[in-house]
């Protein structure tokens, strides 16, 4: 597994998406991967990975101990309701994240053109394994699209088409949830009337929405692409990597990539309906494993938890803001009146499916990549031409 650990490694996003394959060497690629370094590792670079990966591990402990314990309440108590938890329920949650996996990889099967799509198998596979690289590094969004990009490329996908791809995934999946928080929120204030923890999804999600528009807009005109482009070059770490992605959309290709998918309304449609059951069904597996422990949840503090779980997750201080979602999840839960310790492991429940699990299973399917020679071009390529 030479190549995860390369990319995991490389906490730098340049060193991965700034150097693709060549279109003459891509049938090699995966070959050739795990036993070439990726260029331009400054000294020492390694000796600060293991450090701050340290300072990571050190913040999770911290946050654990003083935020997310003390909610769990007395350990007679919380033992009872542990041993008492609804094995249906459990069930339900793991087949509701099982799904919202399904949901992830038919939307990124949908983004890319048909004309160089690989097999939903393969895309299963890569989706699967940038998941799991994003589960146990910070920063693991950038990390996991960052191998979800090179696995398309070494996979046949031309290398703009596959960044142009992971963009409009990205964006039209953000979009989809920000939506998806705001009908939900508004649906339960019509109902029922909301907690002050739901306004901070609110004004989040009202927020990113704005951030998307104006980016949008002002990536069509030449002038506020140079400014956007200077601005992401001053990004600690992640720089470089940003304005290679703005280089890419000032080339339009991403932009080309975005208004074909419009232009569709049977693509677009189902890039929706895709995205929304991804988002969908894993808030029902949050709702299934907070149920397995007697916590009744309605849809309102349903959607805000979800959302802030989002949010932390979103924070680069620990892979998956494990720790700092549950540090905002479970005092949410505990003022709409659901028990601390019911909170603490329901949340954790889901967290074993949505999170932990995964990352085995994106370690199997990754393997999968790297020895199944069907999967590989030039291997195909060479079978071909052998008499």
């Amino acid at each position: 597994m030479a190549t995860v650990q390369t990319v995991i490694t490389s906490k730098r996003a340049d060193r991965v998406l700034v150097d693709p394959p060549a279109a003459d060497d891509r049938a090699g690629a995966v070959d050739a991967a795990p036993s070439v370094p990726l260029p331009g590792a400054p000294a020492g670079s390694g000796r600060r990975r293991w450090v701050g990966m340290a300072l990571h591990l050190l913040a999770l402990g911290l946050v654990v101990r003083f935020l997310v314990l003390p909610e769990v309440g007395s350990s007679d108590h919380s033992l009872a309701i542990l041993l008492g938890v609804d094995r249906g329920w459990l069930a339900v949650a793991l087949v509701a994240e099982a799904a919202s996996l399904v949901g992830a990889v038919l939307t990124t099967y949908t983004v890319l053109p048909t004309r160089v799509r690989p097999s939903l198998a393969t895309v299963a596979r890569i989706d699967l394994s940038a998941i799991a690289l994003g589960h146990v590094v910070p920063d693991g969004g950038l990390a996991g699209t960052a191998l979800s990009w090179r696995l398309l490329v070494t996979r046949g996908v031309p290398s703009a088409v596959a960044l142009g791809a992971k963009v409009a995934q990205g964006t039209s999946s953000t979009v989809v949830l920000q939506l998806l928080v705001l009908v939900g929120l508004l649906v339960s204030a019509l109902l029922d009337r909301l907690s002050a923890w739901s306004l901070v999804p609110a004004v989040a999600s009202c927020a990113i929405l704005a951030v998307v528009a104006g980016a949008v807009a002002a990536l069509r005109l030449p002038r506020p692409r140079r400014v956007i482009r200077a601005l992401a070059l001053r990004v600690p770490r992640v720089g470089p990597a940003l304005a290679d992605g703005v280089d890419g959309l000032e080339t339009s290709t991403v932009l080309t990539h975005l208004r074909e998918i419009l232009a569709s309304r049977t693509r677009s449609g189902r890039l929706a309906a895709y995205a929304s059951a991804n988002w969908v069904l894993d808030a029902v597996a949050l709702w299934a494993g907070l149920r397995a422990y007697g916590a009744h949840v309605g849809l309102g503090l349903l959607v805000t938890v979800y959302a802030l779980q989002v949010l932390g997750s979103w924070l680069p201080i620990t892979p998956g803001g494990l720790g700092v979602a549950e540090s905002m999840m479970i005092p949410a839960l505990v003022a709409g009146g659901v028990g601390a310790s019911a909170a603490a492991f329901g949340i954790l429940a889901w967290r074993l499916a949505a999170y932990w699990l995964p990352i085995p299973v994106g370690a199997v399917a990754y393997l999968w990549l790297v020895l199944d020679p069907v999967a590989r071009p030039g291997r195909r390529g060479r079978a071909h031409a052998s008499p």
